[in-house]
């Protein structure tokens, strides 16, 4: 149960600077919509510092999640552990990438900045192979997230 708490706090930390990378992305994406490409670059390095925190702290998560569940005493509980070790990982998978998605938007705002617009369209095209990343992940996580639901139900 200690580790699962442990875990499970690590697992909230991650959650809440996913919140503020969230919140810079917003910023960021509102500065590019009103052609402030400076003030975009800014917020979208500080939503990429952000969602690296976060992947790092799903990464902390998952392994008291691997503790949890060698120490676990049922099935059910072993089932759990499991689960949330999965999520973790999945979790932290998706952080990444919105890591690397604003990492390359901060990027292209720089160009856009700079009047260099062929650079800046790259670097979009960038960006936009790793949402599509996230998002394939995302209903990898979705589907997790069900199981988690399904396996609590049970007990």
């Amino acid at each position: 149960i200690e580790q699962m708490v442990k875990g499970l706090n690590e697992f909230f930390v991650a959650g809440k600077n996913e919140g503020y990378g969230d919140a810079y992305r917003d910023l960021a994406s509102s500065s590019y919509d009103i052609y402030l490409f400076s003030l975009g670059e800014t917020y979208a390095n500080t939503a990429a510092t952000y969602y690296s925190y976060a992947s790092q702290h799903y990464r902390d998560a998952k392994a008291f999640f691997k503790q949890a569940e060698q120490y676990s005493t049922s099935n059910n509980t072993q089932e759990l552990a499991q689960l949330f070790v999965n999520l973790s990982e999945i979790n932290a998978q998706i952080k990444e990438e919105d890591h690397e998605v604003y990492e390359y938007f901060a990027s292209a705002c720089h160009y856009y900045d700079s009047d260099n617009y062929r650079a800046g369209g790259n670097e979009i095209e960038k960006m936009n192979e790793h949402i599509e990343k996230r998002d394939e992940l995302g209903s990898e996580e979705n589907d997790l997230w069900s199981s988690r639901n399904a396996l609590l139900e049970e007990c």
